[in-house]
């Protein structure tokens, strides 16, 4: 009888082992399809993610798009003031200029302002009434 529970013993020593197989083989199964399903969720997350944010993106860059447009319209148009301004200006001070160097000609022709037109007011060459 030593024999067959030896014989026995090994069966049942192999049927545990092949069960502790089989267990192992289970285990690493549920892992990797754990796995798979792990990446296969975050992969279809990662497209529902890109679907959401395209149209979102695709307004953003409408969006910025225009606000650069209107930002480059702005910029020239105050540009184009400025520039208007300055030659208004310009246009100005030349007319005032003008008008000084003919109303100092036409007092100094009556004698009511002394000196000539390119001095200045305090010069020591005056030739006027008030000298």
């Amino acid at each position: 009888m030593s024999q067959m529970a030896y014989h026995w013993e090994a069966l049942r020593k192999q049927r545990v082992i092949d069960k502790r197989v089989d267990a192992m083989k289970r285990v690493a199964d549920d892992q990797a399809l754990a796995e798979k399903l792990q990446t296969e969720a975050a992969a279809k997350e990662e497209s529902g993610r890109q679907r959401r944010d395209s149209p979102q993106k695709k307004q953003m860059k409408g969006t910025k798009s225009a606000t650069n447009r209107r930002h480059r319209e702005n910029t020239w148009h105050n540009e184009l003031i400025a520039r208007m301004e300055n030659e208004e200006k310009d246009e100005l001070l030349q007319e005032l200029l003008k008008d000084n160097k003919h109303r100092s000609k036409v007092l100094r022709d009556h004698g009511l302002y002394g000196g000539h037109t390119s001095h200045s007011a305090g010069s020591s060459r005056s030739t006027g009434v008030f000298d």
